[in-house]
């Protein structure tokens, strides 16, 4: 991404003044963030898209107000080439002429006679005067004519462009190259397409190239460019000019390798400045992690990215993935589970190297014993609304039996509550919300922060005191922001999560049971007259603090794991070409899928399942699946290599610990032996 100018409105309409574009390499486009004059974003929209924004990396406003912006190129599976380009407005209402430009022939030997064409070209709206024609033929010569032809003597690449006018405005064609003499002709002599890489490996690249008339060409003629390839955009990755060989390391951190591959891409240039290009696309070797949690469904992250679980990452063999557990979680039932143990022993955020062939990663979850308390405020010297004109009170001025939030007539409101928390020292909170009783007076949506007094514990409130709330303790750097829906009198609401302000409070070496935790809500965000009120301790019905806590079990070391799925046999044999992993939960009732990539497109594979594991040498690798009582199931892969089977379990609790085991095996004229054979994959049915 770019951050490009703040245009300053000349060039364009007025209403693009404080407007600001953003370049986006990725996605080849320009953004327009559209602004008012205090920079406050009013909208957002593509304002030049692909193809036309192409590989942009730099933009700016020229002198004439007309923003330029300057792309990178890329010669190899996504073309785009290097340019510095403007986009124009016409301020007058007349439009300027369509310009269409064509020559033939656009290549051979000199001298080179070309015949250029403006056929198409035309003024939409016929004036104001009539079509002139401007050639420029790249060579500091051109031509007024609509068709005229030229010589080109000298050998060379030349860019012939027309420009065409009204009389009033004018437009310029796309230019067209010109190339007289030969070609060089580039030999890349590796990497080989479709050469496997693998993190970690130093991949080598070296050329030769020659020339018609400069015979062979040397280092100085060759320019290189790594790219790396992501969905449907590329990232440059290396540039190296003037060599004639080099290298790149495969990273094994950083950038997710799922959907990548690189490429690299040699351009010669001979002394005519004649150029040709030849690249090679390389395979990642797979390396799949299908990861997990039992109970299934628990969000996990990896490299630091949210992660729905069941999920099958179609990665690169030897990259390090970092994969993080949470300390618990609440389902959607309310019931909590902490986390136990992963499948490979690593501690709850550790990193894992992908084998070739894949890995199945589990994270396990055991049941937590939780105790929920709700203290409510206990007397009215715990409970306080400040006001400028009032200071502390122990209810609103206007209504002496509730607090108000927000912003009214009396200015920005602050309100404190104080809770006796009984909630031991070394305790995990699970959770934590305010709950209050909605008051009568409501206007608008007031934005709060609510925080928390950072003390062991809170003082009382001084009633009377002019002096705001956080002057009685200082409060914790963190604060939770709260837009307040309104309220209906009587009726219950409770604040957006407020675990992390408790659990600080409890993580203080200082902390007891039963010490009072003080709460801060401040209206100071809010703009104009938004409020709400709810009721205190001298209505009877005084806001509470729920919270929910428990004592974490010690966690670590490798899984037993009760249920799920397994991957083995890893690393015996040659490498794995073929990759098997499960995804889903294996409970009674569900439907688990079991996957396998690396096939060959349209070639028949097999699927073998049985009872058990063993390690039997076998084809150049080793049989995994106990082959007493084992049977086989023919499957026809996808165009993409790939192959799933979903397997509905019965929810039958007899079947509980019940293990399947699997291993495909295919044909693969790549292997010495003529045929590939998975990791094996276990699958064991949860209570």
């Amino acid at each position: 991404m770019t951050l490009g100018p703040v245009h300053d409105g000349t060039g364009y309409p007025a209403s693009y003044a404080h407007d600001l574009f953003i370049g986006d390499y990725s996605n080849r486009n320009i953004v327009r963030l559209e602004r008012d004059a205090s920079g406050a974003v009013l909208s957002e929209t593509i304002w030049l898209g692909t193809p036309y924004a192409g590989t942009i990396v730099d933009l700016a406003v020229g002198p004439n107000g007309f923003l330029h912006f300057v792309t990178f190129g890329s010669a190899g599976a996504l073309p785009d080439p290097s340019a510095v380009r403007r986009v124009e407005y016409s301020a007058s209402g007349n439009q300027p002429p369509v310009v269409l430009a064509a020559a033939s022939p656009t290549s051979g030997p000199a001298p080179l006679t070309v015949q250029f064409s403006s056929a198409g070209t035309f003024d939409p709206d016929s004036g104001p005067g009539p079509l002139g024609y401007a050639w420029d033929f790249g060579d500091a010569s051109g031509s007024g004519a609509p068709a005229p032809a030229h010589v080109y003597p000298t050998r060379g690449k030349y860019f012939a462009s027309l420009t065409a006018t009204d009389q009033l405005d004018d437009a310029t064609s796309k230019t067209i190259e010109i190339r007289v003499g030969s070609d060089p002709v580039p030999t890349l002599l590796q990497p080989a397409p479709g050469a496997v890489y693998r993190a970690g490996d130093v991949v080598a690249f070296s050329a030769g190239a020659t020339d018609a008339e400069d015979g062979v060409l040397g280092p100085a003629a060759m320019s290189w460019q790594v790219l790396l390839h992501h969905a449907n955009h590329v990232h440059p990755y290396l540039v190296l000019d003037g060599a004639a060989s080099g290298s790149f390391t495969v990273p094994t951190t950083g950038h997710s390798p799922e959907g990548t591959h690189f490429e690299v891409v040699l351009t010669v240039t001979d002394s005519d400045g004649l150029d040709a290009s030849v690249s090679a696309e390389l395979s990642p070797a797979p390396g799949v992690l299908s990861i997990g949690t039992v109970p299934s469904g628990f969000p996990l992250t990896l490299d630091g990215d949210p992660l729905a679980t069941p999920d099958v990452v179609d990665g690169l063999e030897g990259f390090q993935h970092t994969v993080w557990a949470p300390p618990f979680h609440v389902d959607e039932g309310g019931a909590a589970w902490a986390f136990s143990c992963w499948s490979d022993g690593g501690a709850r955020e550790h990193v894992v190297t992908t084998p070739g062939g894949g890995v199945q990663l589990t994270a396990e979850f055991a049941p937590l014993a939780t105790t929920i308390v709700a203290p409510a405020v206990p007397a009215a010297d715990r409970n306080a609304q400040w006001t400028l004109a009032a200071g502390q009170q122990p209810g609103h001025p206007n209504e002496a039996a509730a607090l108000g939030i927000g912003r009214d007539a009396n200015g920005t409101l602050q309100v404190g509550l104080e809770f006796p928390l009984a909630v031991p020292p070394g305790a995990t909170v699970l959770s934590a919300h305010l709950k209050v009783t909605g008051a009568a007076a409501r206007d608008g949506f007031p934005n709060v922060a609510v925080t928390a007094f950072d003390v062991a514990d809170a003082p009382p409130f001084v009633h009377g005191s002019t002096a705001p709330i956080p002057s009685i303790a200082s409060a914790l750097g963190e604060t939770i922001a709260w837009v307040v829906e309104p309220f209906v009198d009587g009726q219950g609401y409770e604040s957006p999560e407020l675990r992390n302000l408790i659990q600080a409070l409890v993580d203080r070496p200082d902390w007891q049971s039963g010490n009072h935790v003080g709460l801060l809500i401040d209206g100071t965000s809010t703009i104009g007259s938004q409020h709400r009120r709810f009721r205190n301790v001298a209505s009877g019905t005084p806001p509470t603090l729920e919270v929910e806590w428990a004592f974490l079990p010690p966690s670590g070391g490798a899984c037993a794991l009760s249920c799920g799925f397994e991957t083995y046999g890893e690393g015996l044999g040659p490498p794995h070409v073929l990759t098997l992993v499960g995804t889903g939960s294996t409970a009674g009732g569900e439907t688990a899928t079991v996957r396998a990539t690396g096939l060959l497109p349209g070639v028949v594979a097999w699927w073998l399942i049985g009872l058990g594991r063993t390690t039997i040498p076998f084809e150049g690798g080793s049989l995994l699946v106990d082959p007493s009582g084992f049977f086989t199931v023919l499957v026809l892969p996808t165009a993409g290599g790939t192959s799933q089977w979903g397997i509905p379990i019965q929810d039958n609790p007899a079947y509980a610990g019940f293990a399947l085991t699997f291993q495909v095996a295919a044909p693969d004229p790549a292997q010495s032996v003529g045929s590939a054979l998975s990791n094996g994959l276990e699958m064991t049915i949860c209570p």
